[in-house]
C-alpha cells in the first residue's frame, strides 16, 4: 500500500543528495549556532566603546567652531519630527475615530518612527550642549533635557548648564 509513496520519497531523497552540499549545510548550520550563542548570551558582558567627547569630535572631523551649527542641525532636526510625529499622531487618532484601520496601522507606525528620531535629535543636542558623552538611559532620566533649547554652545566660553551639573552628574550623586 505504501511501497508508491516510500519509492518516492527514496527518489526526492537522491535526488536532493544530488543537488545539495549536506556538509556544507552542516557546517553553516554550526557557524551560525556559535554566532547566535555568542551574541544572544545574556549572561556575556559585551565592552561598550568607551570616548571622550573630545574623541567623539575628533573621529567625526567635527572642530570647535563647527560645535555650534551641529548643535543647531539636531535641535532644528528635533523640532523637525516633533511636527511631523505630531502630524501623524492626529492622522492615527483622526484615523481611530473613523474606525479606518488601514489608515490607523500606517500611521502609528510612520508616528513611531518620527517620534524615534526626534528622541535621538533631542539626546544629541543635549549631549553637544553638555559637551559629555552620557547613556542613553541617563537621558532618559533628566525630562528636562528633552526640548533642546535655543542654546548653540560658544566655543570661547564655558558651557552653560542649568544647574551647574550635566545629567550624568545629578544621576551619580543621585545614586549614593
Amino acid at each position: 500500500m505504501f511501497q508508491r509513496t516510500k519509492k518516492t520519497a527514496g527518489r526526492l531523497y537522491d535526488y536532493t543528495k544530488k543537488i545539495t552540499n549536506i556538509d556544507e549545510a552542516k557546517k553553516n548550520a554550526q557557524d551560525l549556532r556559535v554566532i547566535v550563542q555568542d551574541h544572544a548570551n545574556p549572561f556575556k558582558k559585551h565592552q561598550a566603546r568607551q570616548e571622550t567627547f573630545q574623541a567623539a569630535m575628533q573621529r567625526l572631523g567635527i572642530q570647535m567652531q563647527d560645535l555650534g551649527s551641529t548643535y543647531k542641525y539636531y535641535s532644528n532636526r528635533f523640532y523637525l519630527f516633533t511636527f511631523f510625529s505630531l502630524l501623524t499622531f492626529c492622522c492615527a487618532a483622526w484615523a481611530l475615530f473613523q474606525t479606518n484601520w488601514v489608515m490607523f496601522g500606517p500611521s502609528v507606525s510612520i508616528f513611531l518612527v518620527f517620534s524615534i528620531h526626534a528622541l535621538s535629535a533631542s539626546f544629541r543636542a543635549s549631549q553637544i550642549r553638555h559637551q559629555e558623552l552620557y547613556p542613553f538611559m541617563v537621558f532618559l532620566k533628566h525630562p528636562e533635557e528633552w526640548l533642546p533649547p535655543d542654546y548653540a554652545p560658544d566655543t570661547n566660553l564655558p558651557v552653560k548648564v542649568a544647574s551647574n551639573q550635566s545629567p550624568s552628574q545629578k544621576s551619580k550623586r543621585g545614586r549614593r
